[in-house]
């Protein structure tokens, strides 16, 4: 008799202690809850899109690198070499170190002349460094794949400083008129750097500064000129 008591104790015990977890799992997730405004709700939202679109961006590289090295591997060792070699070249486009050719547009701009309004505020009516640096992140904002001004060639490390009566291009001082050219699509690059609402435009109305803008179907540039090394920039040994 004792045993079947002992039993049925055990088992309306195992019942209490089953329901004791399951309510303190349940007031655990419970108080686990935080209240948020609407304004730090959508703040949240828009991080975890934005997360999520950058674990599609990394997974999608990672697809595509995948690819490649399944490509390299399956591939002959003349056929690796040559995919290298157009990596590399493309790597050299990207960084300008090779001269390049193509359609593009030219962009001359020279001071307004200083005679037809004595009014003219000086300031305004010459060309300054921060007008070259719009005018050339506004042609790379728009596809264009290399970049001079006045035969420089310019890339994404680039300075454009004023010095003086000078324009300093990566230590080159450069004198007006500048003439930017730009490889890309013409007629894109065209038809937008014209828009009304451009940094030409401004120039032009706001400003009354000479601004000529040309399509061409041949542009010719040179290679970038790098800077002699920096003596605190140092190559790390692997």
């Amino acid at each position: 008799m004792k045993g079947n008591e002992m039993k049925v104790f055990t088992f309306i015990a195992s019942i209490l202690i089953g329901l004791l977890i399951s309510f303190n799992i349940s007031f655990g997730s419970n108080n686990a809850a935080v209240m948020v405004s609407s304004q730090e709700y959508m703040k949240l939202t828009d991080t975890k899109q934005q997360l999520l679109k950058d674990i599609m961006s990394v997974s999608e590289e990672t697809r595509k690198n995948n690819i490649k090295l399944e490509k390299y591997q399956a591939s002959t060792s003349s056929g690796v070499t040559k995919e290298m070699e157009t990596e590399l070249e493309n790597t050299r486009l990207l960084l300008g170190t090779t001269p390049v050719s193509g359609q593009g547009i030219k962009i001359t701009v020279k001071d307004h002349s200083y005679d037809t309004d004595i009014t003219t505020n000086n300031a305004l009516s010459i060309i300054h460094n921060s007008d070259l640096f719009t005018l050339v992140n506004t042609l790379r904002s728009k596809g264009a794949k290399a970049i001079t001004i006045n035969g420089i060639r310019v890339i994404g490390s680039s300075s454009i400083q004023c010095f003086g009566e000078f324009i300093d291009v990566d230590g080159i001082k450069l004198p007006a008129p500048f003439e930017i050219c730009a490889i890309g699509n013409k007629e894109q690059l065209y038809n937008y750097i014209q828009n009304e609402d451009g940094p030409i435009q401004i120039l032009r109305r706001m400003r009354d500064i000479f601004v000529l803008v040309e399509p061409s179907d041949n542009i010719v540039m040179p290679a970038y000129i790098p800077k002699l090394r920096d003596s605190y920039v140092k190559t790390v040994a692997n």
